[in-house]
Formats: C-alpha cells, sequence, structure tokens
C-alpha cells in the first residue's frame, strides 16, 4: 500500500486496536475473491464499504477493487470516540470499520482513494491478517502545509517561503 506524503496530515492514520477474543475466520485466501464496483463519479464511500462488509459476510478473503481514481466523502461513514495517538480524543468520521475480522485482503488495481473532509480512511479492532495493497490512500485537500525555505533574514526574525503547488496556507 502506497500512501503519498500529502496523506500526513491530522487525521492521516489507519486506527488499529487490539481486543481479547476469537475473532470469526473470513474465507480462503486462495479464492478469487469479490471484485467491488465502485462509482467514477461522485460518492464512492458506501459501496466501498458494502462491497467488504458483502464479502465478509460471504466468507471471502479477498476484495478486489477497481483500477482508477475514487473519492469517498463523510457522508455514508460511521461515528466513533476514538483514543488516538499522536491526535485529539474525539468522535471521528471513519471510512472501514472493521471489529473482529481475520484473514481479509483488500486488493487494488493501481487504485486511488481519495478522500474529502476529515477523515479516518480504516479502523481495525481485534483484527488479524488484514491486507491492503496496491491502494493510494491521499486526500483532496491536505492537511498541512509544505513549503521551501527561500530566505532567511540575518537576524533570523525573518523567513520567507515558497509554498509548494497544490498546498494552502
Amino acid at each position: 500500500m502506497k500512501i503519498s506524503r500529502r496523506a500526513f496530515g491530522l487525521n492521516a492514520i489507519i486506527g488499529m486496536a487490539a481486543t481479547a477474543g476469537v475473532a470469526p475466520r473470513v474465507g480462503d485466501a486462495s479464492e478469487p475473491g469479490t471484485t467491488a464496483k465502485l462509482p467514477t463519479q461522485g460518492n464512492a464511500t458506501r459501496p466501498f464499504v458494502d462491497a467488504i462488509q458483502s464479502a465478509i459476510g460471504n466468507g471471502e478473503s479477498i476484495v478486489n477493487l477497481p483500477e482508477g481514481e475514487f473519492h469517498l466523502w463523510p457522508e455514508g461513514t460511521t461515528e466513533r470516540f476514538l483514543h488516538i495517538s499522536n491526535n485529539d480524543d474525539a468522535v471521528n468520521k471513519i471510512v472501514l470499520l472493521l471489529e473482529g475480522v481475520d484473514n481479509l485482503h483488500i486488493r487494488g488495481n493501481n487504485t486511488r482513494l481519495i478522500f474529502h473532509g476529515r477523515l479516518t480512511p480504516f479502523v481495525l479492532q481485534g483484527c488479524s491478517d488484514i491486507r491492503l495493497s496496491d491502494i493510494v490512500i491521499d486526500w483532496d485537500t491536505p492537511f498541512h502545509c509544505e513549503a521551501t525555505v527561500a530566505k532567511v533574514s540575518a537576524d533570523g526574525k525573518q523567513v520567507e517561503l515558497e509554498v509548494h503547488d497544490g498546498f494552502r496556507f
């Protein structure tokens, strides 16, 4: 899985928490799996989540994502209060919340997921052997700003920055 350098904003995390107990086993990794059908226009959040939940419900261990760029918005997310290190404790909008799932491979095909707004892409609780591959995770607008220091005054009190393309300040 690739995570672009823009993805390291406030909520650019994959939250994982371990819980006690035995999780249900999902399918056999040799199965061809389910192919998700995601819209190339508009909000792909519900179709993305539904495809994965359907595969889990059917006992499949592989979800194949189509090639292309897909946009995920807050509508259709799950909300949960989370304690995430290096963040404020808060109610988070979670795109994919998996609890107690074992042996699941979400397999992209040069798939790019673009998140809009303050979203937590994935939270895995009490899960094991969850794999994501060939998926780029990014945000439409990063939660940070990158710049190059162009000049610093002799007294060090003034700095001139060149803000990189695509960043707001």
